[in-house]
């Protein structure tokens, strides 16, 4: 976490992190004969690092099933992609893909997995007080994706 943190300590960053069940852990880690704290680290703990970095926690999100989306909208776009892959790569690699989309969308979605963000700054104020900016962004990337994706269409 603290070589992250010293990359981005101009403005503002947006680090994301995984979060498996406690239970689902504690069998990962002892199939693997791991440390638990090696496997995942808890967002707790990275409090303490930031600290260290004389960083603010501008925010704190917990995105619950919005992974679980993504994973979904991946799989769609792969499954409509899947012989062009396969040719690419291989039978093999396709199933390990399926599978792993299908398996990893199903894990957010049932909670035994979630994403959270967590926002840093510099400086307390240096992030407006509500997301707005972000949804304004958000869109903004959209409106240039959906004139992209026109042109490219158009080009076709």
């Amino acid at each position: 976490m603290a070589s992250i943190l010293l990359v981005v300590l101009l403005a503002i960053a947006l680090i994301q992190f995984l979060r498996i069940q406690r239970d689902i852990e504690r069998r990962i880690a002892a199939q693997r004969n791991t440390p638990r704290h090696q496997l995942v680290p808890r967002h707790y703990k990275s409090f303490t690092e930031v600290e260290k970095a004389s960083l603010w926690v501008t925010d704190l999100e917990f995105l619950r099933l919005h992974y679980a989306k993504t994973l979904n909208h991946w799989c769609r776009r792969f499954e409509a992609n899947r012989e062009k892959i396969a040719r690419m790569y291989d039978e093999r690699f396709c199933r390990m893909w399926e599978f792993y989309l299908v398996s990893a969308e199903m894990m957010f979605r049932t909670g035994s997995q979630l994403v959270f963000q967590m926002q840093l700054a510099r400086k307390r104020d240096a992030a407006p007080i509500v997301r707005d900016y972000m949804t304004d962004l958000q869109r903004h990337y959209r409106e240039i994706d959906s004139t992209r994706q026109s042109s490219l269409r158009a080009n076709d």
